[in-house]
């Protein structure tokens, strides 16, 4: 009788401890950094982005508390692999890159400007083509962006097929990636491609600092909208400075002057809450395109 008491009060030792050292563990893999650092894609020149990004860190900086450092990312994969490690703490991923870090790394959404919500891509073509649309382009030279651009890929690819019925590689007689949206810009003007689609925010960007006159291309097609850009962080992030720095963002107001700046800087007039719901759409196209699977990794 002695020894089955022992045995019960083993299990139940056994027990608590091991529920002691589950919540022990899950406290200890919440984490504060004492830097907060912003990952973000190479979408266009490194000068241009630390300029686009600089007055919205002085913001975070002074609102959130901590020093804040931009992490500008070699590529798109090479971002993804940033947040794996958690070299960057917080990161603004296209469309894809969040569903594939949030389908692999547990990323949760944060924040998302209010075109992200209804974002679209443009197809463009030097200013003197006589072309009307996407069919005058067959056996032309195509580019799209990045292979893992959401913009400038993977919603354009899909409606091409959806909305036009063309298969890229099967309808323009050559199909080319930039590795960013201005060098699509580029291959356009500089007759590398005879159409190319990009991100319509670099566009104008490109157009306000001089890098592109106005009437140097014309829009041939826009895309139907479609979720895009996110601030996305870790689901072990410190739970108050989630709170804080969503709060931050949303707090940006077009009326101030200061905030202003901030908001045009980066091509919106407000952020908005996100949530894994906002990309469905885009968690469907990535699983039908294979790039959910753990291979993608």
């Amino acid at each position: 009788m002695k020894s089955i008491w022992l045995i019960v009060l083993l299990v139940i030792t056994l027990a608590v401890g091991g529920a002691y050292l589950t919540n022990q563990s899950m406290q200890e893999s919440v984490y504060t950094p004492l830097i907060l650092h912003l990952g973000v894609l190479p979408d266009q020149d490194d000068e241009s982005l630390r300029a686009r990004y600089s007055p919205l860190l002085d913001y975070l900086t002074e609102e959130v508390g901590l020093e804040v450092e931009l992490v500008v990312a070699s590529d798109y994969s090479h971002l993804r692999h940033l947040f794996k490690n958690k070299e960057v703490d917080m990161a603004r991923f296209g469309g894809l890159g969040f569903v594939q870090a949030n389908t692999f790394y547990d990323a949760e959404p944060l924040v998302m400007r209010d075109i992200d919500t209804r974002f679209v891509s443009w197809f463009l073509v030097r200013a003197n083509s006589d072309a009307q649309n996407i069919a005058d382009f067959k056996g032309k030279t195509f580019s799209f962006g990045s292979q893992l651009s959401t913009s400038g890929h993977i919603m354009p690819r899909y409606f091409l097929r959806t909305n036009q019925h063309v298969v890229p590689e099967e309808f323009f007689s050559r199909v080319d990636y930039a590795a960013a949206h201005d060098k699509t810009v580029y291959s356009i003007l500089n007759n590398e491609v005879d159409l190319g689609v990009v991100n319509p925010v670099i566009v104008k960007a490109m157009i306000e600092d001089g890098r592109l006159k106005e009437d140097g291309l014309r829009l041939l097609w826009e895309t139907p909208p479609y979720p895009d850009y996110v601030w996305t962080v870790h689901s072990t992030l410190n739970g108050e400075l989630k709170t804080k720095l969503r709060n931050t963002f949303l707090a940006l107001d077009i009326l101030q002057a200061k905030h202003k700046n901030i908001l045009n800087n980066l091509g919106c007039t407000e952020f908005l809450p996100a949530g894994v719901h906002d990309f469905k759409l885009l968690q469907e196209v990535a699983a039908s395109l294979g790039l959910l699977d753990s291979s993608a990794q």
